[in-house]
């Protein structure tokens, strides 16, 4: 009697050998079909008829569960339905268990939960395993019922079979992950009207829902993308590793850090920096990188063009025309800069952004360019193959935009309407909304090759 323990440890082992080695009873099999397991009485809730109350926090651990799974699983069981208490109060636990129900011992998993703690980021990474989410409504509070509408519509856009039709008018999506911004460039038309963002959890499940709908490239823009250094890494990452998208980012270049291309740069295939002048007077003018002395905004550019070039990560410039630079002859610039592509805008006013009225927070209307001036500009530099011009007739309702919240913006009345959530309608609804003009998208080029070389 020195000690008791390794005898009762010998004692449950052997037990459960013995029941795991023992063929199924077809009577057992035919009883345990379907199983309830309550993998812990703690809830957040205290509903006063609740029959499975918390008269402990007791929890086995994810081993001995398995084991438990496997056990049923043996003895016939084909459905295990996790509940609790509250299920969601161990995310890892119920997940994992999930998994190994569904992949290891081929049963149909269900859950039941009040709906509060369900998280985008655990359905992205668990939901797969999961084949029924029951929620209890019984209007205790109504917020399960908005999450569980909320599951119930990503569930059925992400499950649903993605149409040919939407495939094919989102194969290129740029998404804006927060208005931020270090610069204030005058023409601007996504101005810093807030400092929203999504967290990385929901902004990954947007791109999963956007991947599950046809979209094979993703931009990331802003504001200044690079003021979120961690998750615009991150997201590049997921969206080529995990997604299978090519990536390309468009930045004003002046946060672009060596440290964050040895760290993320293997998942971009398009670096595109804004270069409006090569003269730094101009620049200053614009609102790009300082006073006219201090104005380092080429020098920053040049610095990117050097680290993409390290990287073997495509350079590409953009260029708005306007009233301060669309005399500017950039020719000698650009054929030392070789990018792989320039972007020519003629510069565009949008209500709410740079109209001047009372809710915009730039007045662009005197840095309009007519289309022959913008032209001219075209003309001065047709020599460089890599030059596509989009006047605004071309480049309004050309682009699908996904801003800060991921809505589609639409641009067709002039202004940005924005539309529905994808996080909240799917991305088929959110799209009928979006104004987007995919017969344009075509006819400027918008499918192109968009990844770069890269070694196995």
């Amino acid at each position: 009697m020195r000690i008791i323990l390794p005898c009762i440890i010998v004692t449950h082992i052997a037990t459960s050998t013995l029941s795991y080695n023992a063929s199924p009873s077809s009577m057992v099999a035919n009883r345990v079909k379907s199983v309830n397991y309550f993998i812990s009485r703690e809830c957040n809730y205290k509903c006063k008829f609740c029959f499975h109350t918390q008269k402990n926090t007791h929890k086995l651990g994810l081993g001995k569960a398995k084991l438990g799974l496997q056990l049923l699983q043996h003895s016939g069981t084909v459905k295990i339905n996790f509940a609790g208490g509250e299920p969601f109060l161990n995310p890892e636990l119920l997940g994992e268990l999930c998994k190994y129900a569904r992949e290891d011992c081929g049963m149909a998993v269900s859950i039941i939960s009040n709906g509060s703690l369900i998280k985008p980021d655990w359905m992205m990474r668990y939901g797969e395993y999961v084949d029924i989410l029951g929620v209890s409504v019984d209007m205790r509070i109504i917020l399960p019922c908005i999450i569980v509408t909320h599951i119930a519509t990503l569930s059925s856009a992400y499950n649903a079979s993605p149409s040919p039709v939407v495939a094919n008018r989102v194969k290129s999506v740029n998404y804006f992950i927060s208005r931020e911004c270090n610069y204030k460039c005058k023409f601007c038309f996504h101005t810093q009207k807030n400092t929203h963002k999504l967290g990385l959890g929901k902004a990954k499940l947007g791109l999963q829902l956007l991947q599950h709908s046809g979209t094979v490239k993703i931009n990331f823009a802003g504001g200044e993308p690079f003021l979120n250094p961690e998750l615009l890494g991150e997201l590049c990452k997921y969206a080529r590793e995990d997604c299978g998208m090519a990536v390309s980012i468009i930045s004003n270049g002046s946060l672009i850090k060596p440290d964050w291309m040895m760290r993320y740069g293997e998942y971009v295939d398009i670096l595109g920096v804004s270069v409006d002048s090569f003269d730094p007077a101009t620049n200053a003018a614009i609102g790009r990188g300082g006073d006219t002395d201090k104005n380092q905004h080429v020098n920053r550019m040049l610095k990117v063009r050097e680290l993409c070039s390290n990287q073997g990560i495509l350079f590409k410039m953009n260029t708005v025309v306007c009233s301060l630079n669309h005399d500017e002859d950039m020719n000698e610039h650009v054929s030392r800069l070789e990018p792989y592509r320039w972007k020519a805008f003629q510069c565009l006013i949008l209500k709410g952004e740079n109209a001047g009225g009372p809710n915009d927070i730039n007045d662009a209307r005197k840095l309009q360019v007519s289309k022959g001036q913008f032209d001219a500009f075209i003309d001065r530099h047709s020599g460089q193959s890599m030059l596509i011009p989009e006047p605004n007739t071309v480049m309004q309702n050309s682009y699908l935009l996904l801003d800060e919240e991921l809505r589609f913006l639409d641009c067709s009345e002039n202004g940005k309407v924005p539309s529905q959530s994808i996080l909240e309608v799917g991305v088929e609804q959110a799209l009928s909304q979006a104004g987007f003009d995919d017969s344009m998208f075509l006819n400027r080029g918008g499918v192109f090759d968009w990844t770069r070389e890269r070694s196995n």
